[in-house]
């Protein structure tokens, strides 16, 4: 009703465990602008590149003023090195249509290896997950005498054994 425009971060677009499937926020609706932000980073594996794209579903023009700026910011030269920009059309003209399908089954594996190696740990409760390249584990404090927080559960376990793993707190999800 108020068409109030809304920004969709789709980094981990159709990176799908079975099951699941993937749709895009700007098809869900014919009257709302949507900004739909993607890139290169999470499926293709290459953290860091840092190449990306903004997608406009300008529906009723309500970003012409944000489609001027985002024209604006887009001719500064701020882009990626010669090396990255080569590497673009190759990622994604030659790469085998099998490759994210294969990704995506891979990282199911890996998840639910997590999954079940956690399954039974005192204290710990895996968030299943249904697609993306992580696990999100519910920690309870009162579990853990000795731990503080989430990011003090983190350093504890990095500085005891060696595993490097980020808190909740980082994804404003607290606790896990």
């Amino acid at each position: 009703r108020h068409r109030i425009p809304l920004i969709s971060d789709e980094i981990y677009a159709d990176m799908v465990f079975s099951g699941q499937s993937f749709t895009p926020t700007a098809t869900l609706t014919s009257t709302v602008p949507v900004l739909t932000l993607g890139g290169l980073a999470k499926q293709w594996l290459i953290p860091g590149w840092r190449i990306g794209w903004i997608l406009v579903n300008d529906r009723g023009n309500a970003f012409a003023q944000v489609r001027s700026g985002l024209f604006a910011l887009s001719t500064l030269i701020n882009g990626p090195c010669a090396p990255i920009q080569a590497a673009i059309p190759k990622i994604l003209d030659s790469v085998p249509d099998t490759y994210l399908p294969a990704l995506n089954q891979r990282l199911e594996a890996h998840a639910r290896t997590i999954e079940t190696a956690l399954a039974n740990a005192h204290g710990l409760k895996v968030i299943s997950p249904q697609g993306a390249m992580y696990v999100m584990v519910t920690i309870d404090m009162a579990a853990f005498a000795d731990i503080a927080d989430d990011a003090d559960f983190c350093h504890k376990l990095k500085w005891e054994e060696n595993v490097e793993i980020l808190p909740g707190e980082c994804f404003a999800y607290p606790g896990s």
